[in-house]
């Protein structure tokens, strides 16, 4: 089936039988800024999936908590701010960032940076429409690489421009409670070019670092104080990861690798 129009979309998400994609479509007088959608497709039955009314949402999808019905999205605004030079800027903001010098041709020299900010928004989803509850903000150097739904948080793995794309996981919580709470871990060596995995599972996120060879696990139970502990070294380059009760499951290419992650 054609998913509704857009001038772009998100990743799918699944719940359930229902596939979960926003998009966002340009004002008609005023293309610099756009709406955004929330479509969910009920794919019960395969042979005939039927498409629910859209959502005007503030942002794209980031996670959805079925238990709840709460969504967590990424809104973003256009800033400008003033900068000592051309390097500030592009480390002042993880994407999109345009510098202007005060002085033609002097990026050394001091200036003006336009970049996006981006604010992390939790509402309550409702059949027509979604109704706010919280929001944070995002810091401005910090750009996220991909969102996973766990049970009542969501995982963003994210990279800070700031300090050299150092990667680090996200931690949104209080998704069943309705007030946003968040914390931050850093993960050493951590690389999404070498295609690494990440699964959420409740309150815990898997790590598979296919750089570092390692397989670990994120407690995020408490957010005041998280916890990253390394369960095993892996034999190769881990192609997927999944779960069966304690134990992950780890397809590389001579075999499979089962490791245990409980407690």
């Amino acid at each position: 089936m054609e998913l509704p129009d857009g001038a772009g979309h998100a990743g799918l998400q699944l719940d359930g039988t229902t596939v979960l994609v926003s998009r966002w479509t340009p004002l008609p007088d005023d293309p610099s800024r756009a709406r955004f959608y929330l479509d969910r497709i009920d794919v019960a039955d395969p042979s005939a999936p039927v498409v629910r009314a859209p959502v005007n949402v503030p942002g794209s999808l980031l996670a959805f908590d079925g238990a709840s019905s709460r969504l967590l999205t990424t809104d973003y605004e256009t800033v400008e701010t003033p900068v000592a030079g051309r390097e500030a800027c592009v480390h002042g903001f993880a994407s999109n960032a345009a510098f202007t010098p005060a002085t033609a041709g002097d990026d050394a020299g001091p200036g003006v940076c336009r970049g996006t900010r981006r604010t992390l928004k939790l509402l309550d989803l409702g059949d027509t429409s979604a109704r706010l509850l919280d929001e944070s903000p995002v810091d401005d150097a910090v750009a996220v690489m991909k969102a996973l739904a766990g049970e009542g948080r969501a995982f963003l793995s994210v990279e800070d421009a700031a300090h050299g794309g150092r990667s680090s996981i996200l931690v949104a919580g209080g998704l069943q409670e309705g007030s946003l709470k968040t914390a931050t871990q850093e993960v050493a060596g951590f690389s999404h070019g070498s295609g690494s995995l990440l699964l959420a599972d409740g309150a815990r996120l898997l790590v598979v670092d296919n750089y570092l060879s390692t397989l670990s696990v994120l407690d995020a139970t408490d957010l005041t104080a998280l916890s990253f502990e390394k369960k095993s070294e892996l034999p190769g380059h881990v192609y997927h990861a999944t779960l069966s009760g304690d134990r992950a499951l780890c397809s590389w290419g001579y075999g499979r690798e089962a490791v245990d992650v409980g407690p």
